[in-house]
């Protein structure tokens, strides 16, 4: 999501970040730094399990069945993990090759919210999704993850329970 309105740049760092993710391995202190914060996470959301606001918890089962998955509970979720850990699944090679496969096949999907109507936002988005970002790749979009992870903690400390909808969009296949 572009701070401001040029959605194609901030378009061309993800496609940059996800370019970048199937090149180049994170580096084993990347994986271990992202492994840590994880097990914080879940290690705190099973020892506040018992606290937690029912309301909470129907919002994430509505939330997983809309996408048609389950749920488990914070100790599940948290074996799950460990489980994980202790089968050697996080490391740079294992975390490289689910990156190719994440982004392996040809459908595009894109969606661009506008503050205001844009005829050309179309054509627009044709031209950024053909854009070359290979030489974007690298320390650059390694940069571009960490921001993007710094916001996505910012964002999970600071959510707020309204949604904002932008007056338009755009699809694109």
């Amino acid at each position: 999501m572009p701070i401001g309105t040029d959605w194609a740049a901030a378009l061309k760092d993800v496609r940059a970040v996800i370019a970048d993710a199937q090149t180049n391995a994170p580096s084993q202190a990347e994986v271990d730094r992202e492994y840590a914060d994880f097990d914080t996470i879940m290690r705190t959301s099973v020892e506040t399990a018992k606290v937690e606001a029912g309301s909470k918890q129907a919002d994430d089962m509505v939330g997983a069945l809309d996408i048609r998955e389950t749920v488990a509970g914070p100790e599940t979720s948290y074996k799950i993990l460990q489980d994980a850990k202790a089968k050697g699944m996080f490391t740079p090679a294992t975390l490289l090759a689910s990156s190719k496969a994440i982004f392996e096949g040809t459908a595009t999907r894109a969606l661009v919210n506008t503050q205001t109507l844009d005829p050309g936002a179309a054509s627009k988005l044709a031209t950024a999704l053909k854009a070359d970002v290979s030489g974007l790749a690298g320390s650059g979009a390694r940069r571009l993850r960490s921001i993007s992870r710094s916001c996505r903690r910012s964002a999970s400390r600071a959510s707020s329970p309204v949604a904002r909808r932008s007056p338009r969009s755009t699809w694109s296949r």
